[in-house]
């Protein structure tokens, strides 16, 4: 009879990077749907201060000008991915609808960003969007003094760029 001392250290060693691999798996997915929670969050937010055309927590935040809702809004990510690799937020007319909406008119915003898979491992894996789309009806007339119609804004570098339709 042969010894077989070792035998489970050779079969743990053999079955542990699989075990791994689904664990963290597991744990990435669970950040991918987070992020995409957090962004259609962060859209009905968006699309609630818009139809009201009126954010006063934003100016109490320190933001001005036509992109403080798309500001005040990216600041609000609690996901590390969304706040440190930054999102586009686009607030649009939907095709067939007027381009300076009054009260009543539909106006959709969009936020998307680029999710890395397996980021903490320093590998370049692979990345996947995460897009939220929201639309609602205006309360206001649009005026253009809180938000830019018909623009993306991009929150890592701060840049708002004419895009219709957000494409």
């Amino acid at each position: 009879m042969r010894d077989e001392s070792g035998q489970a250290l050779v079969e743990f060693a053999i079955i542990l990077p699989v075990v791994l691999l689904i664990l963290l798996g597991v744990v990435d997915f669970g950040l991918a749907f987070n992020s995409q929670n957090n962004e259609a969050n962060l859209a009905n937010q968006a699309m609630r201060l818009a139809d009201v055309n009126l954010c006063t927590q934003c100016t109490a935040a320190g933001f001005s000008g036509p992109n403080q809702i798309a500001q005040y809004v990216a600041k609000q990510a609690d996901t590390k991915q969304l706040a440190n690799n930054g999102m586009t937020i686009c607030f649009f007319t939907p095709p067939g609808s007027p381009t300076s909406p009054h009260a009543g008119d539909p106006v959709e915003v969009k936020i998307s960003s680029t999710f890395k898979w397996f980021k903490f491992t320093g590998l370049p894996i692979g990345t996947t969007a995460i897009v939220a789309k929201v639309t609602g009806r205006l309360e206001r007339d649009y005026n253009g003094a809180t938000y830019t119609l018909n623009s993306k804004y991009n929150s890592a570098t701060d840049t708002t760029t004419p895009d219709l339709g957000c494409a």
